[in-house]
């Protein structure tokens, strides 16, 4: 099966536009199609935006989501790679940092 790392604008995109392309992404976890892979901090980040208040997404559908993401994902605790691996965005390590983990 197919493991995917999915950025937190997906989730974003997804709430907002509940026909759009990131909904379908939602919907492949939702039918066990693709495993979502994930660790605390990307856990974090995912609640953390979703909940921000400009975003005004209902709590109940934030944590709907994300329980639903826990229950069907795989929850690691990724290595983290050297420093000399250079990112644009350095918060968007923990996303390359599970995604080498899980081989995706």
């Amino acid at each position: 099966m197919l493991k995917v790392v999915l950025d937190t604008s997906v989730l974003v995109s997804a709430l907002w536009t509940p026909s759009g392309n990131a909904s379908t992404i939602i919907n492949l976890i939702l039918t066990d199609k693709i495993i979502p892979c994930f660790d605390h901090c990307i856990l974090n980040e995912y609640r953390v935006v979703l909940s921000r208040p400009r975003l005004a997404f209902p709590a109940d559908q934030v944590n709907e989501l994300l329980t639903e993401i826990t229950d069907r994902g795989l929850s690691v605790i990724a290595d983290l790679h050297p420093r000399s691996v250079t990112m644009t965005d350095e918060s968007d390590r923990k996303f390359y940092d599970t995604a080498k983990f899980c081989e995706v």
